[in-house]
């Protein structure tokens, strides 16, 4: 299962409408090394053959309608969205070591036509001794001990309540460049005491999570998933004009410092070992905006670690990956989509 979007990706990882964000589950033979097969792959009602795609449906699960399969979103100015489900078509993938030109054309039922191409890296989480070897080497770009150049720094991020379960309160921000370009950033995912908004993010000297589900004084571990996402708690830097990164390390462990002036601003410290063993640190004061999207009462959608397997993924299993991804149910109406957060 994978993703394919033509809208712009901003630093969190959520795409910005207008646009397209294509879905298709396929099932793909893969060589010893985890590198999918070249071939045509067809869209096909049975499940679980080779060089085929599962046709897209929508799938009431507890009453609530999921899109599965191979599907096209797309997400207009006002974040509605249209869908549109592929009955039949063609994909043909070509390539080698993980990147490849792909392209497809698919027809609705209603006999609109999806086409389009894409060529790039392409790495599926699961395939056999590729998250092995990525954990083992390790994926900070460090070479060294670093200390973050916050001097150019601005802060925004958001409160997502009892995010984790754990009884306090979620708070993700990002520090960037005010220019986009010119110096480092820092990534937190963090869990305070209490659960008060107004407050702000509380006055704490936090430690490392040993699970992905921060207590109260944890910040979550930075990490890379196979498809090129980082999450948790991170130093990002090498900005270029559209907002990636190509210098990153993950917090594995170190104390993070938080002095909460009551004003909006705050005063951030850190020292923090990344996955090879640097050290990287830094300090910073300024004022971090805060939007506040409790999601409390949901709870958190799970973090699947897809494991190697055989037979195809079950429809719940494929509703907890959207979830993973941000990609909620839908209704019957027109459905918003803020919170879209694709794989890139």
């Amino acid at each position: 299962m994978f993703f394919i979007s033509d809208m712009p990706v901003d630093s969190q990882g959520y795409v910005t409408p207008p646009g397209t964000i294509l879905s298709v589950e396929a099932y793909m033979p893969f060589d010893e090394n985890g590198y999918i097969a070249e071939g045509k792959y067809e869209i096909s009602t049975t499940s679980g053959a080779d060089f085929t795609l599962y046709y897209g449906e929508l799938f009431d699960f507890l009453g609530m309608l999921f899109p599965m399969g191979t599907y096209a979103s797309y997400i207009d100015e006002a974040n509605t969205e249209y869908l549109g489900f592929a009955t039949s078509g063609t994909m043909d993938v070509s390539g080698s070591n993980g990147y490849y030109d792909i392209e497809f054309n698919f027809t609705t039922e209603q006999g609109y036509n999806i086409t389009g191409s894409y060529s790039g890296p392409l790495t599926i989480a699961g395939m056999p001794g590729k998250e092995e070897e990525e954990e083992e080497d390790g994926f900070s770009t460090l070479e060294g001990d670093y200390t973050l150049d916050l001097s150019n720094a601005v802060g925004y991020g958001s409160y997502y309540g009892d995010y984790y379960y754990t009884g306090g309160g979620n708070w993700y921000f990002v520090l960037e460049p005010s220019d986009g370009l010119t110096g480092d950033g820092l990534q937190v995912d963090l869990t305070g005491v209490g659960l008060d908004f107004n407050a702000g993010l509380p006055t704490d000297t936090y430690v490392a999570a040993s699970t992905d589900y921060p207590e109260p004084g944890e910040y979550l571990v930075g990490y890379a998933t196979s498809e090129g996402q980082l999450g948790g708690t991170l130093f990002i830097g090498g900005f270029d004009s559209m907002g990636y990164v190509s210098e990153f390390a993950p917090a594995t462990e170190g104390d993070f410092n938080v002095t909460n002036h009551g004003d909006g601003t705050y005063t951030l410290s850190f020292s923090f070992l990344d996955d090879k063993g640097n050290t990287w640190d830094g300090e910073w004061t300024g004022e971090i905006i805060f939007d506040n999207y409790d999601t409390s009462s949901a709870g958190a959608p799970s973090r699947m670690s897809a494991g190697f397997r055989n037979n195809p993924i079950t429809q719940s299993e494929k509703i907890e990956i959207l979830k993973q991804n941000r990609l909620q149910p839908i209704t019957l109406t027109s459905a918003k989509a803020t919170g879209r957060k694709v794989v890139k």
